[in-house]
């Protein structure tokens, strides 16, 4: 297998094999100028270890699949967010509804008050004829 191939067999960069094979952690073969690995050769620490990755621009990453299970994470992260921030949404919602039917109570309470202070605030007797006909006072 070339190192490209087991890069992909075992879901590591390129460099990391190459890497591998420089420490004597992986046995490699030369065959005309290029690197041949026996899969039977690959150990499963290597399989199993979490490498890190130096790419092109001297940026430190993780292996691939290290990647990919925290990228597994973060998105299961970021849905139970969403879920709860469409909680918080609803019960915000409900909140402002409350409100709102709680302001229109409060102004029709409001209203009566007003109206029940102007009646109280006129004179009887202006409340008694206003009440009274005017075939009640003989006009």
């Amino acid at each position: 297998m070339t190192i490209a191939e087991v890069a992909r067999l075992i879901g590591k960069n390129e460099q990391t094999i190459r890497r591998a094979i420089k420490s004597g952690k992986l046995r490699a073969t030369m065959v005309d100028g290029r690197y041949e690995v026996d899969e039977r050769d690959i150990p499963d620490s290597l399989r199993d270890s979490q490498a890190i990755v130096t790419d092109s621009q001297g940026v430190s990453h993780t292996d691939s699949q290290a990647l990919v299970s925290e990228i597994v994470q973060l998105k299961r992260r970021i849905s139970e967010l969403e879920d709860r921030l469409k909680e918080k949404d609803r019960i915000i919602e409900e909140a402002s509804q409350r409100h709102d039917t709680i302001v229109l109570q409060l102004t029709r309470q409001l209203d009566q008050s007003q109206r029940l202070l102007e009646y109280h605030r006129e004179p009887f007797w202006r409340r008694w004829f206003k009440w009274r006909s005017p075939l009640d006072t003989g006009k």
